[in-house]
Order: structure tokens, then sequence, then C-alpha cells
């Protein structure tokens, strides 16, 4: 049987410390080398020319999926392999690559093992290996949906493993990977606000509470615990943290940062109503046994229609808080610090109101400035 050809496809964007040891990888196996760069500043165009590489040029867009599509689909031969700047191949993998051109299986895809290289080793657990991905195809048979970071192709009919792995080198540093995860979160943004699109404001309450706090610890948990991230070393303790703070980072930049501020500030409002709220509410004293003489006049159906239900008044407040009181025990019937749970609703309502005034007088650090001021009032 004829040997099959194999395209090595690309998409670049300033890959010039990059480009070259990648494309020396692969070279004595690729039949043709594809590479659509977006514009780059640097010496990328002029490195992939060296190699032989036929080279489109279009824009650098932010789902970069869509310059790797246009190669993919620039491709002549039978076979793709879909590659990225920072990834390289070994030795054992296109001994696989040249077994497969050789005998043409009946698989249309493989999946491939990959291995990470983060800050100085490759990550072997934590979820990171072997980090499958489908790079190798026929040609005519594989297609990226150009919409997810993290997507991975398409493939029409049966696909297999292989078992060598690629080398992926995606960060030269801690500062790049702090860039490129960065970029990702941005990137994550669309998709957020997409998901919440429908949703009520219940819904979306749960949403961001799942991602501010327990999406992260979870995330954490699994990678750094249940799949080992430990055993990494200290790379692996940084990248299970990251991979983590994606969660709320992703959600921070949905809301933007002035109503996380809003958000938070009421937050602190409502808990600096409860914050040592024995002595600065007098549970045990006064208030505490009021609220249980009201809870006990509903329990009986002898609740008077008017005035105190205390010698003292409740919260030695007087009638008119009483009716405060009865409301709150309304809402929430037998629960005996409802009073409170209603205090801190209103103080929230208050700051709010506060923020709005002080935004539509000063802009929004000067609603900011206000809702502060009203939340640490006494």
């Amino acid at each position: 049987m004829k040997r099959k050809t194999l395209s090595v496809v690309l998409a670049t964007y300033n890959e010039e410390k990059n480009l070259a040891a990648c494309l020396e990888s692969f070279k004595d196996i690729a039949d043709e080398i594809v590479i659509v760069d977006g514009k780059s500043q640097d010496g990328t165009v002029e490195i992939a020319k060296k190699y032989g590489a036929r080279v489109k040029l279009t824009t650098n867009k932010a789902n970069f999926h869509i310059n790797k599509q246009m190669a993919i689909d620039a491709a002549k031969c039978d076979w793709i392999l879909q590659m990225d700047a920072d990834e390289h191949v070994s030795d054992e993998f296109k001994k696989e690559i040249r077994e497969i051109l050789t005998k043409d299986p009946e698989e249309n895809g493989f999946w491939i093992p990959r291995k990470n290289y983060f800050l100085g080793r490759f990550l072997m657990k934590g979820g990171q290996y072997p980090d499958y991905t489908i790079r190798l195809y026929k040609n005519g048979k594989g297609r990226l949906p150009q919409k997810d970071v993290h997507e991975q192709a398409v493939i029409d009919g049966p696909v297999g493993h292989l078992k060598s792995p690629l080398l992926h080198y995606p960060y030269s540093d801690f500062k790049f990977y702090l860039s490129k995860w960065n970029r990702y979160n941005d990137f994550a943004v669309p998709q957020v606000r997409a998901q919440l699109a429908n949703k009520n404001i219940f819904q979306k309450i749960l949403f961001g509470l799942s991602y501010l706090v327990l999406n992260p610890i979870y995330w954490f948990l699994l990678t750094y615990f249940r799949h080992k991230g430990f055993m990494d070393g200290w790379q692996g303790f940084v990248f299970s943290l990251f991979s983590a703070l994606r969660f709320p980072v992703t959600y921070i930049k949905y809301i933007g940062f002035y109503n996380l501020a809003i958000i938070l500030i009421l937050l602190f409002s409502f808990w600096a109503r409860f914050y040592n709220i024995g002595s600065r509410w007098g549970i045990s004293g006064d208030d505490g046994r009021d609220a249980l003489i009201a809870i006990e006049a509903l329990r009986r159906g002898e609740l008077p229609p008017a005035g105190s239900f205390s010698s003292a008044g409740p919260f030695v407040f007087g009638g008119l808080f009483y009716w405060f009181i009865m409301f709150a025990y309304f809402i929430f019937p037998f629960w005996m610090i409802a009073p409170w749970i209603a205090t801190g609703v209103v103080g929230m309502i208050t700051v709010l109101l506060c923020i709005y005034v002080g935004k539509e007088i000063g802009g929004a650090r000067m609603g900011i400035l206000m809702g502060i001021l009203a939340a640490t009032s006494p």
C-alpha cells in the first residue's frame, strides 16, 4: 500500500521563540506545513518560510481556533496533524505516525496523550496527564467547533488512541503563564454571559456563589488531593491553585469590579449586623427574652393586636418597633433571630440607596465611598 501523506497545520502569532524548535521536531514526517499567521510583529513568518511552510496571513482573532480551522481547510494531504507552536513531537511519536501513514487504519482520528511542562517539570498528576487531545485525523474528517478555548476537534467516524505523547511547553516563565491564564479567563466571560442569559435572579445568585466559592474549592480539592497534584511538588500546588482561581476571576470579569464592590459592601453590611451578636444586640438579655415571648405568643395564637409584649417593650424600643418584629416573625415564623435578619436586610437596602445617591451625585467612586460609610456606620 502506498504511504499516505501528512499535512502539519498551525496557527501562529508572535511565536519566533517557539516556532523553530516545533518545526524542527516534525520536519522529517511532514509532506507539507501549513501556517496561518495573525500578522505577527516578530520573525515568525520568516522562520516558517525557512522551513518551507505555506503561510497565509490574516488577523489575530481572539478565538484562535478560527485561524486553526483556516489552516486545516488549507491542508492538501491525506492526513492532518494539528500542532501548536509550543509543542514538540518525540521520536516515539513520529514512529507511530509513520505506522499510521503506512497502514491507513479504519479510524478517522486519534486521541493523543500530552505532557505539559510547567515551571521546570512535566506535570504528571493533578489531572494533567495524559491530557488527551484530538490532533491527528484524516483530511475532511475533522473540524474545530470554534466556540471554546479548550475545545477538541469533532471527528466524523471512529476515533482511536495513540500511546506516545506530544510534548507541550506552553509557559516560558510564570509571568507568561499569568498573561495566558488571564487571556483564557477573558475568553470565558462571554460563555458565562451566555449561560446566564435566560436565568432568573435566584439562579444568577446561585451561579455567582458557585463560581465565587464552591467551584474553586471543589476544583482545588479535586486536582490537588483527589488527582494527587501534590506529587508534582510546588508546581502542582501552583497549578491547582490557579486552575481553581479561574472561576472567581472569570465571574468577577463578567460582573465588573464596580458591581463586585457593591456586592462586597452589601455582604459586609449584612454581616456587620450580626458580628458579636450576643453583646451588640443583647440576645441573652431583654431582646432575647422579648423574642421568645413573641414566638410563644404566635404559637398560642395569643398575639395582642397592639402594644408591647413585655414590660420593657419589644427590643426596648416600644410599640413602633413591635410591628417590625412581628412582621419579621411572619416572614420567618418560629425563628428567634428573624428580627435581626430583617434588620440586616433593611440595612442592606439603606446601603444600596446610599450607593445609588452617591453615584448620581459624584459617579461610581462616590457611590462606593458612600456605600462603605453607610455599611460601617453604627
